[in-house]
This record gives C-alpha cells, structure tokens and sequence, in this order.
C-alpha cells in the first residue's frame, strides 16, 4: 500500500459484478486471498460473501477509501437491495454461467435463479449442465417462449427487491406460467406412475391421452409429477 493506506492498483469493477468477486480478483493481484485482502482493507474477520449482505455504510466509506473506488460503487456491488424472503434464492456462486463472461467474475444477475440471458452480452446462460434454453427446449420453442419468460423474470425480479407496484393480475400469470412449450403428447414411461399391468389397462384411456407440455413442468418438476398422480390415487393404485 502506499503511505496514505491507498492501494497503487486497483481493477476496475465489471457490469454488475458483485462484491465477493471484485474483492478476490483485486486480492489476486497482490496474491493474496480474499479474506487476507479484507482484512488487509481493515475488516478483519469479516467473510468476503457475507459483505455483499451486511455491508455497513462506514465499511463502505473504508474499503472506498483504500481503493478509490466510490462508495456509491461499493454498496451497487451487494445485494442490499434484496427483499429479505429473497435472499434464500441467491446463489453464492453463478448458477447460470455466460459464455462469453470472464470465468473469473460473477456477476449479480447470474446468481439469480430466473436470468436466462446475460444481462451485459444479451446471449443465453447456460444450466450446470451446460444447456441453454434453446437446447433444452429446441431453438423454436425456446424462441416462442422467450417473451414469456423474459415477462416472468422480469415480475420474480421485481417482487425480489421488494417492488410490488403494477403486479400482474392471475390471467397475466396464469398466461405466463402454463404456456405451452412443445404440442401435447401421452406421458413418457418416466412420467407415469408405478402401477400394476391390471390397473395400467385400466387406465389405458388415460395413459395414451396426450397432455398439455406446459413450461411451468420444466422450471418445476413437481408440477408434472401431481399432475401425474392425480387422475390415479393412491387409493385406486397397488403401488407395487
């Protein structure tokens, strides 16, 4: 550091970077860790993630002043703004990773669990399988559905920071969380329920009817599995 406490260096913050990620690629140029260059900024003891939720003004004011970046910089790289039913959903790490991003910064958008594009290079993330939308609903579908989701995002991302004004009514939700995503077919092996070869013919009917592909079964699963079961309860199936 220099005489005044300064650091000589100091990498510039990316679009929307949080917090814990500038601070270890600033700590990295010094080689040191994050929580050694916390401590070194005068936080001792402080855990790097936990800064980016309970960042006080004055440990904004000091870190600003030992880096020369403003304060007002500082406290945009937390999540401050979060509602605190929210927080539970941000991921300590990216849960959708860009393509294009550098792999050493993680941005504030990519910890959120309803983000399909990158916010700064408008390009799809990918799922920890390294799917995008488009491969795992095909190019067109995902095509079809992207003014959906980019509408649901855009209402989860809202109620998140605790925006609640001009909230859509049920027939805009409803719109939004069962449009189709591919035409109807009958349930695959893998989504119908165990049942015995008596029941299963009797339920013929049923189990070659085609079903509406709604995107809601693809963001939650469970929704598919209910809706599987209900038609057949357990009252009317032998399990085995």
């Amino acid at each position: 550091m220099t005489a005044h406490g300064r650091l000589p260096v100091v990498c510039v913050p990316e679009v929307d970077e949080r917090l814990s990620s500038w601070i270890v690629r600033l700590a990295s140029i010094y080689a040191m860790t994050g929580p050694e260059l916390v401590a070194e900024l005068g936080l001792p003891g402080r855990d790097v993630a936990d800064l980016e939720w309970r960042l006080s003004e004055g440990e904004g004011a000091l870190i600003a002043s030992r880096t020369g970046i403003s304060a007002a910089a500082i406290q945009a790289m937390t999540f401050r703004d979060m509602a605190p039913d929210a927080r539970m959903m941000i991921a300590r790490m990216a849960r959708y990773p860009c393509p294009s991003c550098p792999t050493d910064v993680h941005r504030k958008s990519a910890a959120l669990p309803w983000i399909f594009r990158c916010l700064v290079h408008d390009v799809e993330v990918c799922s920890a399988a390294g799917a995008s939308l488009s491969e795992t609903f095909t190019t067109d579908c995902a095509s079809a559905l992207r003014d959906q989701a980019g509408q649901g995002a855009a209402v989860l991302d809202a109620w998140a920071r605790g925006d609640t004004h001009g909230d859509p009514g049920a027939p805009e939700m409803l719109a939004v969380l069962t449009v189709r995503h591919r035409r109807a077919s009958p349930p695959t092996v893998a989504e119908q329920p165990r049942i015995t070869l008596q029941a299963r013919r009797d339920y013929h009917a049923f189990l070659t009817a085609p079903i509406i592909r709604q995107a809601l079964v693809i963001i939650v699963p469970e929704c598919q599995s209910a809706s599987n079961r209900d038609p057949l309860s357990a009252s009317n199936i032998d399990p085995s």
